[in-house]
Parts: structure tokens; sequence; C-alpha cells
């Protein structure tokens, strides 16, 4: 079976299952295109992890994705978390008696 037949049944039935096959996109792809797209995003809001080399095992612990068919294309749609660096101050009442 040639390689590109095996790699996309592969792709099918582990997405299945929740996971990505690394042959079709891997965590340092997905970073680079953060990076790329950087600038589109609004200045506020940031991956909550660092986007270095040594941070890529946790992409894949922390992006969703769907999966579907769209003719002869397997095509994902890949959802990264982002965050803003918003500081609240949190305040705590005790009760006590006068």
């Amino acid at each position: 079976m040639p390689e590109r037949i095996r790699i996309s049944i592969d792709a099918g039935v582990n997405s299945q299952k929740g996971v990505i096959q690394p042959q079709i996109i891997t965590p340092a792809q997905i970073l680079e295109q953060e990076k790329i797209n950087q600038a589109d995003m609004p200045s506020d809001l940031s991956l909550p992890i660092p986007m270095s080399a040594t941070h890529q095992h946790v992409v894949f612990k922390i992006i969703t994705f769907d999966v579907f068919l769209k003719g002869l294309f397997l095509v994902y749609v890949i959802c990264l978390p982002l965050t803003n660096s918003v500081l609240y101050n949190f305040f705590m009442f005790f009760p006590f008696q006068l």
C-alpha cells in the first residue's frame, strides 16, 4: 500500500479517536503558523504557553480540533486557546462579631 494512502487511512482512524496524525501537522508547524499569524491577532491575546521548541509537546494537549471530509479532502479545523493578560485583584471578606 502506498505511503500516502496508509497515512490518509491512519489520519481518518486517529481523528475519530481525537488524535492528529503527526505526518499531517506537527506541533512545531502549529507553533510556526501561530508565529506567522500573530500580527493579525489582537495585541492583548496570546497562547497560554511560550512559543518555543521546548514547549512543543504541550501543543497537542491544549488544542481542540474538528475533522470532516469535504469531497476528497480530510479537513482539520484546529482551535488554539488564547489568553489575555488582564490582572485581577481578589478580596475575601471575613465576617466577625463585634
